[in-house]
């Protein structure tokens, strides 16, 4: 699988120094995924992990990991802190795993979105807008 350096790329080596993982978690929107703390920062994260065998498949997750990129100034939206893959070669040809890697709220995430959504607005009504 081919791709150029993107926003958001982390190399697999930085992201397996970096994370590590807690344990698995169901997540009410994204299904299942691993809860991994994040060495640097006194944080949790999300690390949704999809199996891709084509090009466009991959062309596809890359393109949605820059959409969700972009979003990170929305204040309502969950942060998103990047993406690695790793390709393992088979005797059936390449397959990929694509790793999604997002803020982890303790929350459930339309209560979390709800929540920033009413703080959000609350500044702006202290700010006079």
């Amino acid at each position: 699988m081919n791709s150029t350096s993107p926003s958001g790329y982390i190399h697999i080596k930085d992201y397996t120094l970096r994370y590590k993982l807690i344990r698995k978690y169901k997540d009410p929107l994204l299904g299942e995924t691993q809860l991994h703390k994040d060495r640097n920062q006194p944080k949790n994260v999300l690390v949704k992990e999809k199996s891709v065998t084509t090009q466009e498949q991959f062309d596809n997750e890359i393109n949605t990991c820059e959409f969700l990129s972009k979003l990170n100034n929305v204040a309502s939206f969950t942060k998103f802190h990047g993406y690695t893959y790793k390709v393992n070669s088979t005797s059936k040809g390449d397959a990929c795993l694509f790793y999604e890697i997002r803020e982890y709220v303790d929350n459930d995430l339309e209560k979390e979105v709800a929540s920033r959504l009413r703080n959000q607005v609350i500044i702006w009504v202290f700010l006079g807008y």
